[in-house]
């Protein structure tokens, strides 16, 4: 292990302004030597996982973040990573802060994967951010919109998983992510229109005539789907349900 990770495993419990200079100026400028990089990606990473539990601040937070973005680029770091944040989505009993640095953790990582040559990978990010998107939509509203832009953002500039994406919503029902799809639509007209049909059918199959009451995340969810709903919308599904 390098000095310069001993040094900062000391240094991951300093004072705020300390933790930001150990990410955004110490660990930063150590990582443009692409060798050091990618020989210490493991214990990076590790580094960054202590922070998990241990920054709540959203400095130290945004710190972590503007480091993770340089960071990614190297594909050692992107395979350790990817595995990291997947074992951390595991962790039992997510309180809704936690749930959202994974969410974003998973879109810079998202934002990098081959969603070919990773399709297993991006599969089970898009699982993980499904599960983090429904832990934090019965939290602060305030929460809710920073998540979903961060969402939008990931497919504005990947809208190639924008199918992948409506595929587990068809597939689950998750009233969170035909929540984000939607404000996904009402930022760009082009994912609106190809997921639209798609998102239709989930609230026939999942929703309409359901016995027991829809919780409220699925309420807010399919009102706003039925709110931007037209007759020329409604499937033969639906009719034969109305």
């Amino acid at each position: 292990m390098s000095s310069v990770i001993t040094d900062a495993e000391r240094r991951l419990a300093d004072s705020g302004k300390n933790r930001v200079l150990l990410w955004k100026s110490t660990l930063k400028t150590a990582i443009y030597d692409e060798d050091f990089l990618e020989e210490e990606a493991a214990d990076l990473v590790a580094l960054v996982c202590e922070t998990f539990h241990l920054y709540r601040d959203q400095d130290s937070q945004r710190a972590v973040v503007s480091f993770l973005r340089e960071a990614i680029k190297s594909s050692s770091f992107l395979k350790h990573f990817a595995a990291a944040v997947l074992k951390l989505a595991a962790t039992p009993k997510l309180p809704s802060y936690q749930a959202f640095t994974l969410l974003v953790w998973s879109s810079i990582t998202l934002e990098q994967l081959d969603p070919t040559a990773m399709k297993k990978a991006v599969t089970k990010l898009v699982e993980l951010q499904a599960t983090m998107l429904g832990l934090i939509s019965g939290s602060a509203s305030c929460r809710w919109q920073v998540a979903s832009r961060v969402v939008c953002k990931l497919l504005k500039a990947k809208k190639g998983l924008v199918p992948d994406y409506v595929e587990l919503a068809k597939t689950s029902g998750n009233p969170a992510l035909i929540r984000v799809l939607m404000d996904v639509g009402r930022q760009d007209a082009e994912s609106a229109t190809a997921a639209k049909g798609d998102l239709v059918q989930v609230y026939c199959d999942k929703f309409m005539g359901a016995k027991e009451k829809p919780s409220s995340e699925a309420l807010a969810a399919t009102g706003l789907l039925v709110k931007n709903m037209t007759s020329g919308d409604v499937t033969d599904k639906a009719r034969q349900r109305l």
